[in-house]
């Protein structure tokens, strides 16, 4: 929805089933069946891209094999750029700053490790040939994220869930969706981005009651 409506990219939307496009469906965008763990259906949906952004997310088969099959026939497709969203879980649970020199490791989080898994495929595609670039994002929030803001605007509505003291004083590693955007976007387009990685974090360190607060 943002590069459409910053008219400055030639959209398609990967979806895996049609019941997922009535959201994409408003806007004016080229909308194609993708199922990750299809090649065929992959095959079909790449003919005659030149960049693309993989974001699919869904069981440990579809984050690790899903992400496999795309780099696969990417590289069959000679796609001249392929961003790998990841996630900043690969770390684990680690306190302080830390940035992309950090060692990632399994930690038993299956989602995390998930991801982690995947990215040994994105590198081992681009020793193949395949420019890849790896972003890793902590928690996404902005218009339409259940679990990081809707969800959490209802429970404060509920007049059942309030600011916990002590608790709530953890850092929330946050960066607004459109924000987000712009970092991938960037990371597709910048010579310098083929073979990297990159934490794509908001610009304030705030913690969970201060970001309960901004409703």
């Amino acid at each position: 929805e943002t590069l459409h409506l910053r008219g400055d990219t030639n959209v398609r939307a990967g979806i895996r089933n049609w019941s997922g496009a009535a959201r994409l469906a408003r806007s004016p965008v080229k909308i194609v069946l993708c199922d990750v763990l299809d090649k065929n259906s992959i095959a079909a949906a790449l003919e005659g891209v030149t960049c693309v952004i993989h974001c699919a997310v869904g069981t440990v088969e579809t984050i690790v094999t899903g992400t496999a099959n795309m780099l696969e026939v990417a590289l069959e497709k000679k796609v001249k750029r392929f961003v790998h969203v990841s996630t900043t879980e690969v770390y684990g649970s680690v306190s302080g700053g830390i940035d992309e020199t950090y060692e990632c490791h399994h930690t038993g989080n299956l989602y995390g490790d998930a991801k982690l898994d995947a990215e040994a495929f994105c590198w081992g595609y681009y020793k193949k040939g395949l420019p890849v670039t790896i972003v890793r994002p902590p928690i996404v929030y902005g218009p339409f994220s259940r679990d990081w803001t809707v969800g959490f605007a209802q429970r404060l509505q509920s007049r059942n869930w309030r600011i916990f003291k002590g608790y709530g004083d953890g850092v929330c590693n946050l960066v607004y969706v459109s924000d987000l955007v712009d970092g991938i976007m960037l990371a597709a387009r910048h010579e310098k981005a083929v073979g990297q990685v990159f934490n794509m974090g908001g610009p304030d360190s705030i913690s969970w009651n201060q970001y309960f607060q901004k409703f």
